[in-house]
């Protein structure tokens, strides 16, 4: 079993077009945003990105409602906790038995001379 964490991009303005002049709106990243963005040094963080806000609300709370690049640390620490189960899983139930059996045959093979 895994864990997908798949991203999204979704709005939703649920009085349609009549607030856009303050609420704003988003639309694909243009020539104007991509210098904007580079003088602003945040090429990394729109590399992936298709959208950026264009007015109102959206263009002014961009930087917040966009966020920052994130890490995989999460996907590293649950793929070492998967490993780490499977070798604790492998001592406890494989090795005792493997050990009980070997030692039960050594031990039938000690008293059946």
């Amino acid at each position: 079993s895994s864990i997908d964490v798949v991203e999204g991009f979704n709005r939703h303005y649920p009085q349609g077009e009549e607030f856009v002049h303050s609420i704003g709106y988003v639309a694909r990243i243009d020539e104007n945003d991509l210098k904007n963005i580079s003088k602003l040094g945040k090429d990394s963080n729109y590399s992936a990105t298709t959208h950026i806000g264009k007015l109102g609300i959206e263009e002014s709370y961009e930087s917040y409602l966009h966020g920052e690049v994130g890490y995989q640390k999460v996907y590293l620490l649950l793929y070492l906790l998967q490993i780490l189960y499977r070798v604790i899983a492998f001592l406890v139930f494989s090795l005792p038995y493997q050990f009980s059996a070997k030692l039960r045959k050594s031990f039938k093979n000690a008293h059946s001379k």
